[in-house]
């Protein structure tokens, strides 16, 4: 009995699976319309975020690099050594001139202190606009030598005067300044020291030309008019039997040649004269004779003090052109930003700067824009001069282009919207960064904010009607979407600032739309 049993189970067993297997297989089966209708998409449903109260800030960011400001070339206006303008080119040495000491890179150069030595001369810096151009010296005149009279005053050498003449007061304090940097200031050379003796030699000999004329005139010689001839007054002359003329016409023999009086008045005059021109050019030479500044040992320069970034000349060179580049002590960040964020700075904005590896974070501004922004190209030379002896610069400044700190936004880019335009930032603490020359920094220039937090949404949820209306919709609790028209205000970081217009509904924590999903 058990095992016709145990069949009986097995068998009900596998009839029970089999029904489950066919009603599962059952179950999966779909018609054509089921399957249409379990691939169709969802009812859409609205994307939101909420409405924010927050304070927004426009910012343009680009990064810059650290420099030291107002770069200038430095360049000899011409040899050292050279005499007083007065006369020749004086001592020279016989040889090419040759950098006895080199400028020194990094120093920093202060007024009235040498710069650099050229065979064994000395080259001394001192500031002022107006370049140097030429020798200096007794008979000079001009803001040049206005210049270097207020100059000796400030580094302790008072000329006595602060005029446009090269006095003796200036001649004095020229000497004691170079003997107190341990040097002789120039004096004439054996070429003016010849001219000079040259002169007082042709002074003496009109001199005497006019003594001997004077004496001529008041003893005349024997047979001028009025004096009787050897041979007596209308008698026969002498051994020569010729009959005498009018009295005193004819001398006898051994009688002086007759001597007009107007010929003798004549040779006095000459005479005068020619004392008068040559005591008229020793009376020039002399005015430019004497202690002289050459036109080689100076370098004027517009700030004092500076600071040596590069050196171009080595002890034993030939100087030719510029010997140096200095700049001034503080630094300055160099950046450029496209055209279309330049038309949102202006001087005088605020600046954060920021290290790119972090840890340190500095303040500064908008120094200046465009083309006033830009860097001095080498070769300008110092104070505008033109070329090595600076014969044609003018009152220049290196320190400053063409638009300067009061330059337009955008700069020369203004019209060209996507043309990068340079920018400088002042930092507010330039020691702080003197340590850092050529080293890049995150600059971030804030441009609008709006102060106090006001409500915003993403731009992406702001959209304009046909009126121009600006609006945006409101998902309010009844799964509903609201239109509210609002006004727009600062837009920054994908954010707008918004203002619902009078009679409209919104506030921090409504849900804006932004799409559907």
């Amino acid at each position: 009995m058990n095992k016709p049993r145990r069949t009986l189970a097995l068998i009900l067993g596998a009839v029970v699976v089999v029904g489950a297997g066919g009603w599962y297989a059952g179950q999966q089966v779909q018609s054509p319309a089921e399957a249409a209708a379990a691939h169709q998409a969802p009812p859409a449903s609205l994307i939101t975020v909420p409405v924010e109260s927050r304070v927004l800030t426009n910012s343009v960011v680009t990064h810059g690099t650290i420099s030291f400001e107002s770069p200038m070339p430095v360049n000899l206006s011409g040899a050292v050594g050279t005499a007083a303008p007065g006369g020749g080119t004086g001592d020279a040495g016989g040889g090419p001139q040759r950098v006895t000491r080199a400028p020194g890179a990094g120093a920093s150069v202060a007024e009235g202190t040498v710069f650099m030595e050229v065979s064994g001369r000395p080259v001394f810096v001192l500031r002022g606009a107006v370049p140097m151009y030429r020798t200096l010296g007794p008979g000079t005149k001009g803001a040049d030598v206005k210049q270097l009279n207020e100059a000796l005053k400030r580094v302790g050498f008072d000329p006595g005067t602060s005029g446009e003449s090269f006095t003796n007061g200036t001649a004095t304090a020229l000497k004691n300044w170079y003997r107190a940097r341990g040097y002789d200031a120039k004096e004439p050379g054996t070429e003016d020291r010849h001219r000079l003796a040259t002169l007082e030699q042709a002074v003496q000999a009109a001199t005497d030309a006019l003594t001997q004329a004077r004496s001529a005139q008041r003893t005349p010689s024997a047979g001028s008019p009025g004096s009787t001839p050897s041979g007596g007054t209308g008698s026969t002359g002498g051994d020569g039997g010729k009959s005498g003329g009018a009295a005193g016409s004819t001398g006898g023999a051994g009688g002086s040649p007759p001597v007009d009086a107007a010929s003798l008045r004549q040779r006095v005059a000459n005479a005068e004269k020619a004392l008068q021109l040559a005591q008229q050019d020793l009376t020039d030479f002399k005015a430019t004779y004497g202690t002289s500044l050459p036109v080689g040992e100076l370098v004027f320069v517009a700030s004092l003090p500076v600071r040596v970034d590069q050196v171009n000349v080595r002890p034993g060179d030939t100087p030719s052109g510029p010997v140096a580049t200095v700049t001034g002590t503080g630094v300055r960040i160099q950046a450029t930003v496209p055209g279309v964020d330049a038309q949102l700075l202006k001087p005088g904005m605020a600046v954060v700067l920021e290290d790119e590896a972090g840890g340190s974070r500095h303040t500064g501004k908008v120094e200046a824009l465009g083309a006033g922004a830009e860097t001095p190209a080498p070769g300008a030379g110092q104070n505008g001069q033109s070329g090595q002896n600076g014969q044609n610069g003018q009152n220049g400044d290196s320190a400053s282009g063409s638009g300067g700190a009061g330059s337009a936004p955008g700069g020369d880019a203004a019209g060209a919207p996507g043309a990068p335009v340079p920018v400088r930032i002042a930092p507010d603490d330039t020691s702080a960064l003197s340590t850092r020359a050529g080293t890049s920094l995150r600059v971030t220039v804030e441009v609008g904010s709006t102060g106090t937090p006001v409500l915003a949404v993403p731009v992406a949820s702001v959209y304009t009607g046909a009126d121009g209306q600006a609006r945006v919709k409101v998902q309010r609790g009844n799964g509903k979407a609201d239109t509210v028209a609002v006004a727009l205000g600062l837009s920054a970081s994908g954010f707008v600032a918004v203002n619902p217009a009078a009679g409209q509904q919104l506030a921090a924590g409504d849900r804006v739309v932004v799409g559907e999903k």
